[in-house]
């Protein structure tokens, strides 16, 4: 029992200052903040979020529920 229904997802939200790209579980998404709905399988992911030109870089884990938006608002580390 317990089978996951196929295409179990939810979404992410993502918006940070200064803006950055956006890695999901160590893999480059080509993606940019801010995101307001990008599709992502259900429960814990790692997201990395990084600006080169700033030197700014975080990492945060989020658990997504199916049919739910997980919301990441950060203010990033910066060297410069």
């Amino acid at each position: 029992g317990g089978e996951k229904e196929q295409g179990e997802y939810g979404w992410l939200r993502v918006n940070s200052s200064p803006f950055s790209a956006i890695s999901i579980d160590g893999h480059d998404t080509s993606l940019t903040t801010p995101v307001m709905k990008h599709r992502i399988s259900t429960g814990k992911h790692t997201i990395t979020l990084r600006n080169h030109r700033y030197g700014c870089e975080g990492t945060y884990d989020i658990t997504v529920s199916a049919g739910q938006t997980a919301v990441l608002v950060k203010r990033l580390e910066c060297d410069k």
